[in-house]
């Protein structure tokens, strides 16, 4: 479903047929729109992210009320980092078409992304009355379940995701990640071992298995499992920091201060490394 070049190489036309032009002397105008519009989505797909912002930006002052204009805006705003601002158009567009699944989707992890939980679930509910059945918003209410620490409800949401569709890894992770939190540290690894039978490289699950073995004491497995995914991805600052505190909790200092150190060459402005190298310095 979430397609977004596929999709724009088809949403211009659609949008032209929505511009409310009222005389023939606006006919020039709505030819520079279509202009507008089909130059920012040329740029879009050539990943000009700030070339297209500014073109659907003028496209816009043509067209204020076209839903694609901002939600295409919003994708170039969240690719170029200024989420406030992605979240504002993908708000604008949904202003105009309530009922766009992937628009209330995106909207909805950006406001998990600023910890707002509360208004992300509220999306998803939005998409999931409009779509039952579609794995991705079972899966992201599930995440923000979890945020929320209701547990079993990220496990309900987790489990609803598995029976739509059984190679939703991020769901087996979440059910994971839900089961350590109540307790049933087994039954999280058997659903985090899971979810990396399904994609053995996404990180996340790797830490959160480490994050699992390391709460049962069991720092060996815990660091066995983080160097496995620095081996996928060397330059991972957040695994790095993780095998740094666990290696400082057992006392090995100058193990912990390489990998700090290590993530602090990476990212020099990373505060959870800068504190780690501290303390593992520290007498």
């Amino acid at each position: 479903m979430h397609y977004i070049v596929k999709k724009c190489m088809l949403v211009w036309t659609a949008a032209m047929v929505g511009m409310s032009f009222t005389s023939a002397v606006k006919a020039q105008s709505r030819y520079m729109g279509e202009a507008l519009f089909e130059g920012a989505m040329e740029q879009y797909i050539q990943k000009n992210y700030e070339a297209a912002a500014e073109g659907y930006r003028k496209f816009l002052e043509m067209a204020p009320h076209d839903f694609n204009g901002h939600y295409l805006l919003a994708h170039c705003l969240e690719h170029l980092g200024d989420f406030d601002s992605a979240l504002e158009s993908y708000e604008r567009a949904l202003a105009i078409k309530p009922d766009d699944v992937d628009a209330l989707i995106y909207a909805g992890k950006l406001l998990q992304r600023k910890k707002d939980y509360k208004g992300a679930a509220e999306h998803y509910e939005r998409a999931l009355a409009i779509l039952p059945k579609d794995s991705e918003s079972l899966v992201l209410m599930g995440t923000v379940r979890y945020d929320l620490m209701d547990y079993d409800g990220a496990v309900e949401y987790g489990k609803r995701a598995l029976a739509v569709d059984t190679n939703r890894a991020d769901a087996y992770r979440t059910i994971g990640m839900a089961l350590r939190e109540k307790g049933d540290r087994k039954g999280a690894l058997d659903f985090l071992r899971n979810s990396l039978t399904h994609d053995s490289t996404d990180i996340d699950t790797y830490r959160e298995i480490a994050r699992t073995f390391s709460e049962d004491t069991d720092t060996e497995s815990a660091v066995t499992t983080l160097s496995k995914a620095l081996e996928i991805d060397p330059g991972h600052v957040a695994v790095h920091c993780d095998l740094g505190e666990i290696l400082l909790k057992r006392g090995d200092r100058a193990k912990a201060a390489e990998h700090f150190t290590r993530a602090i060459e990476i990212n020099p402005g990373c505060i959870q490394a800068a504190e780690g190298l501290r303390k593992s310095s520290s007498q």
